[in-house]
């Protein structure tokens, strides 16, 4: 019993640090911020006077605040639904022993290994009307193919996410391939000998067997599709006017250009919640899945 009880405090010990790291720089921090976005907080020097929900009852009737968000749940809508069935028609692609498969796997996974910053002035310059896409289409003649990309406020946005799912997709490939190669070929080998063709085994067995990978999948690219930032801020900066503009990128000019703290923390504790929406379904699907284990 005692060998047990120094094994534990020496785990505790060894687990003490990142806890105190953890609670510090999130938990504390979170915290700080939710209070201070009950304050009336502006300028540089701290003003911790209580205000309540004030500054929430403002945003919620912010016009550019309202457009951010429905920019973001655009960006949300399109992302996903277009990085996981790309990912894993990639993964399927890659798991039917294609040739050269290292090579492939390599090329589909490089933007990941590229920063946002990078991509985002990679892309804009592709996107530049005068350059890049458009060059290529006037040098073949196909000028009537030409646009203005991200320099029209009516599809600026849907530029910059395509310039996301470029960046992810070899991300979503990448879960989806380990997935696939964790289904026992028993599985696949019974039911081709039963009759079953590619789509039978698609439906009936790859998808069901893949599903926590996609569950994961949609939880990690919300998370990374409502904290939309580095793409925005490089691309656009938010514009054609609004068009392109979203909270995270609300928050960053409120609180550190305009200097209006408090009102940022608002803003960050509204997209802490709309995460946490997001999460927490996954936090209860995945208990569920360990008590039942």
């Amino acid at each position: 019993m005692r060998w047990v009880l120094k094994e534990n405090l020496f785990l505790f010990l060894l687990l003490l640090p990142a806890m105190v790291l953890v609670g510090v720089f999130i938990y504390y921090f979170i915290g700080w911020t939710v209070r201070v976005s009950m304050t009336d907080w502006q300028g540089l020097r701290p003003s911790y006077n209580f205000v309540g929900l004030r500054n929430f009852l403002r945003l919620f009737s912010d016009y550019r605040f309202v457009v951010g968000a429905k920019n973001n749940l655009f960006v949300l809508a399109v992302f996903i639904g277009s990085v996981i069935p790309i990912g894993f028609i990639l993964a399927l692609m890659l798991d039917q022993n294609v040739r050269f498969e290292a090579l492939f796997r390599s090329i589909f996974l490089l933007p990941m290994a590229l920063s946002l910053i990078v991509t985002a002035t990679a892309w804009a310059w592709l996107y530049n009307p005068t350059l890049g896409i458009n060059s290529i289409f006037q040098a073949l003649g196909l000028e009537r193919l030409q646009s203005l990309f991200i320099a029209d406020p009516n599809r600026a946005l849907f530029w910059v996410t395509v310039t996301a799912i470029w960046q992810f997709s070899g991300f979503a490939m990448a879960i989806y391939l380990a997935a696939l190669r964790a289904i026992p070929e028993e599985l696949t080998e019974a039911a081709r000998i039963d009759g079953a063709n590619f789509w039978q085994i698609l439906v009936r067995i790859t998808l069901p067997l893949v599903k926590p990978a996609t569950v994961s999948l949609i939880v990690l690219l919300t998370h990374v599709a409502l904290k939309i930032f580095d793409l925005v801020w490089v691309m656009t900066s938010g514009g054609p006017g609004y068009a392109t503009d979203v909270p995270a990128l609300y928050m960053f000019v409120t609180t550190f250009r305009q200097d209006r703290v408090a009102y940022g923390a608002a803003i960050a504790v509204v997209m802490f919640v709309f995460v946490m929406v997001i999460i927490g379904p996954y936090l209860v699907y995945n208990r569920r899945n360990e008590v039942e284990l």
